[in-house]
């Protein structure tokens, strides 16, 4: 998973553990479980610890998990909500972390207007002091 799934994974966890069916997800899961963790999830005592285990699987598997885990949410209909809560967060993950890299971009474009503008004051000052130098020169040498 990546951080931000991770990290929405982590913000819904209670909401999650609460509301999840996970023996209704597990033949969902095929390309995220093996046969050993369906096994050892249905073989927990309650609901609750059902999904505080098949959360914690999820958070080891690879990059894949995540996605596997809200499309079995989404097939699942009764738990389609969750799927949907999920990818809502993700999206507001994705514009926050482009917003914060766009005060970057900001930021730096800041800085090379004013390294600009400071270019063109130095360049425009040099300007002005060459022709003041010539200008004496200049009427020196008319008469």
């Amino acid at each position: 998973m990546d951080d931000k799934q991770e990290k929405v994974l982590s913000e819904n966890w209670r909401v999650l553990r609460k509301c999840l069916e996970p023996k209704k997800l597990l033949p969902h899961l095929e390309t995220v479980l093996d046969y050993e963790d369906k096994e050892t999830i249905k073989n927990q005592t309650n609901r609750t610890d059902q999904s505080d285990l098949l959360l914690d699987i999820l958070h080891r598997r690879g990059p894949r998990a995540f996605d596997c885990f809200v499309k079995a949410l989404q097939k699942e209909k009764t738990q389609d909500y969750l799927a949907h809560l999920l990818k809502k967060q993700i999206e507001n993950k994705r514009l926050e972390i482009e917003q914060e890299n766009l005060k970057i971009q900001t930021e730096q474009l800041k800085t090379k207007l004013q390294s600009f503008e400071e270019n063109k004051r130095l360049r425009k000052w040099k300007k002005s002091e060459a022709v003041e130098q010539l200008t004496p020169k200049t009427f020196h040498n008319q008469m």
